[in-house]
């Protein structure tokens, strides 16, 4: 069964996983983020530098989401939020947690010491760089400590008495007015600023500010068969699941090909779902659907109740028809290949016609293109009139 795993506490990197009916969070989860990992060597898979290396607990999401019309159901962005997280039981097999895609949502602690020393080696760094007439050692900062232990030793070496007398004129404290010194210090404090940005968005997010490991780790290519050996152990695709919005622009451009652009997809009656599609589901339904109730008709309950639930019955039926069209592709390995790799992605683009059904009906009761239709309907009215 393949779920997808979120990297980073990064809506964008949720990956997806292939597991087996064996795999806990035990034997599964906490060795996949250990440090003590292949895999920590090369990736970093906490939030930012600010957080502990491995997480504390995870949970799963059971935030609805969103239907898309293909049929699949993607994560929306308030998936990680506590109100739609349920801790994983560590002994149980997580296929009898999980619904196949759902999300696995680790939880990361913050890291005192790690804060800590950032804060106090920013703070040396900008008190060495105080401007000279604030500062209770003035002329102190680093560029001027480089300054008198290499490079004043160096053209001294060279014998240019001109450039050392220079230097030490440049480096002595008040060599230059006020208003530069403020100037200076206030580039460096936003430079300060934006750097400490980089690290807390985890923009910047280094597996270890140890040269030597970061040597290593730049060492290892993708073709690295003790890599590959290792990411094949935890049943990584290296397949990123789609955001909505990923998934809407793909989807607007696959109808727009196939129909050759905006008036045939209007004469085929799908321009306005491909202009939106999707239905964000309610309470109840989508991965908010008890694993409990797995074996539930989920066509039925939508026929007769309006409400979207998953089951095993519907997960058959989605691989039913990816089974279809791979059987349309032949021989043709790159169209199978990149048939799979969007399955895992967002789903189908288009489903076969009992899921299609089932789409339409949900769009219905959820009203989705209820004033449009009106619209619609009232327009062709004027023109019979």
């Amino acid at each position: 069964m393949e779920v997808a795993i979120r990297f980073n506490d990064d809506y964008e990197n949720d990956y997806v996983c292939e597991i087996n009916k064996k795999h806990t969070v035990k034997n599964y989860l906490h060795p996949m983020f250990s440090p003590y990992s292949k895999l920590a060597d090369v990736l970093a898979f906490r939030p930012s530098i600010f957080y502990d290396k491995v997480p504390t607990k995870f949970y799963k999401s059971v935030g609805p989401g969103t239907l898309t019309s293909g049929g699949t159901v993607l994560f929306n962005f308030d998936s990680s939020r506590s109100k739609n997280l349920v801790e994983l039981d560590e002994d149980k097999p997580l296929v009898e947690q999980l619904w196949p895609g759902q999300l696995i949502v680790p939880q990361w602690r913050v890291n005192p010491v790690n804060l800590l020393k950032y804060i106090t080696v920013v703070s040396l760094w900008l008190y060495t760089d105080l401007p000279d007439f604030i500062s209770p050692t003035p002329g102190n900062c680093l560029t001027n400590y480089i300054s008198r232990l290499f490079m004043i030793p160096l053209l001294k070496l060279l014998d240019l008495p001109e450039y050392v007398e220079k230097l030490e004129k440049e480096i002595a404290p008040n060599s230059v007015g006020k208003t530069a010194q403020i100037v200076f210090f206030s580039l460096h404090l936003i430079k300060i600023l934006i750097m400490s940005l980089f690290f807390i968005l985890g923009m910047a997010n280094p597996i270890s500010f140890n040269p030597w490991k970061i040597k290593q780790a730049n060492s290892i290519t993708v073709n690295d068969p003790c890599l590959k050996d290792n990411l094949k152990s935890i049943g990584w695709l290296g397949i990123k699941k789609s955001s909505y919005d990923v998934y809407k622009k793909e989807y607007y451009d696959a109808i727009m090909k196939k129909h050759g652009g905006m008036v045939g997809a209007y004469k085929a009656g799908v321009i306005k779902r491909a202009a939106n599609p999707g239905i964000k589901l309610s309470e109840g339904e989508g991965y908010a659907t008890p694993i409990t109730n797995r074996h539930q008709p989920t066509f039925e309950i939508m026929e007769n109740e309006g409400r979207f639930i998953l089951s095993d019955e519907y997960f058959k039926e989605l691989q039913k028809e990816m089974d279809q069209l791979l059987s349309q592709c032949g021989d043709n390995y790159n169209e199978i290949n990149n048939l799979i790799k969007n399955f895992r992605r967002y789903g189908l683009l288009e489903p076969g016609p009992k899921v299609n059904k089932l789409i339409t009906k949900k769009e219905n009761v959820y009203g989705k293109f209820a004033l449009a239709e009106q619209f619609d309907a009232l327009e062709e009215s004027k023109k019979k009139k």
